[in-house]
């Protein structure tokens, strides 16, 4: 038996741009157990780029994934009188999240309180009703394909100015988030301007796995937060987007954030629509009744 749950995380990860950004997150956990209930394991979809530590780490570590890992492993409510169920930990729609807007500082001390505030929303969201129930003789459909997708066109050529004025305007208030996404939105654009247009057919990789009434939606790129709450619109059932999975063309962000020069959409090589026009084919593959797997070549 699975059992798929949902709640919120607070005060680990938030969008990084935006007109009214997200503070908080939405965390997805499924939930196995055998006939009798005795949970196994989790898997944990967390929307929030998984990096605390600094470019100066040398050590060796699944950053805030293992953290998140470490602290549900050694979580009393999970323990119980069995064995402590396994943990997997996924990155869901995190295009546009990171934990820039929560975290305190770089260290694995930072990790550890970040990883406990992510397994308190695990915990809650197992508390509370399941979203849908898969019984382990439910049927699964698996597609998967290839959407091509058309490339971004150049930028235009005041973009590099009024971003400078952007970062000088940060700088003079001393903010440092908001300095940190305007001197990362000009390295964008400095980047794009040095690099040709992608000359080969670009495409993003979906995979679909329907599970009775779950509906696991698996992307080759860095999909935005937003793409998720559209899908769950669209697909009508319960439904999960994750990320970086079989291939990875870059970001993958929504329409409506092709309206500012975020560095995400400066550094993604695909027009605008193009991850509304994957979500719209993961859609079309997630309520097909086709069982079989396809993809291009």
């Amino acid at each position: 038996m699975v059992t798929v749950h949902r709640d919120r995380v607070y005060g680990v990860g938030g969008q990084r741009s935006g007109i009214r950004p997200a503070r908080t997150v939405p965390v997805d956990v499924l939930s196995f157990a055998t006939p009798e209930g005795t949970r196994q394991g989790l898997v944990v979809v967390l929307p929030i780029h998984p990096t605390v530590l600094g470019a100066d780490n040398l050590l060796v570590s699944a950053d805030l994934t293992g953290a998140a890992r470490r602290a549900l492993r050694g979580h009393d409510a999970l323990s119980g009188d069995g064995p402590r169920p396994w943990v997997v930990v996924a990155t869901g729609a995190a295009g546009d999240v990171s934990t820039r807007p929560h975290r305190r500082e770089q260290t694995p001390a930072e990790l550890d309180r970040l990883g406990a505030r992510v397994a308190t929303a695990v915990v809650r969201a197992l508390r509370g009703p399941a979203r849908a129930a898969v019984n382990g003789d439910a049927p699964v459909r698996v597609r998967c394909e290839q959407v091509p997708l058309a490339a971004g066109s150049r930028q235009e050529p005041d973009v590099m100015t009024r971003l400078e004025a952007d970062l000088e305007r940060a700088q003079q208030r001393g903010e440092p988030v908001a300095i940190r996404a305007a001197s990362t939105a000009l390295q964008a654009a400095q980047l794009a301007a040095a690099q040709a247009l992608p000359s080969a057919r670009l495409s993003c990789a979906v995979s679909v796995a329907r599970l009775g009434p779950l509906a696991l939606i698996a992307l080759g790129a860095e999909p935005f937060l937003d793409l998720a709450a559209q899908l769950d619109r669209q697909v009508g059932t319960a439904s999960i987007l994750i990320g970086y999975t079989n291939g990875y063309l870059g970001y993958l962000p929504v329409r409506a954030a092709y309206r500012r020069h975020d560095y995400e959409v400066l550094r993604s090589p695909v027009a605008a629509g193009s991850a509304e026009q994957v979500l719209t084919r993961a859609t079309a593959l997630a309520m097909s009744n086709t069982d079989t797997v396809e993809e291009d070549e």
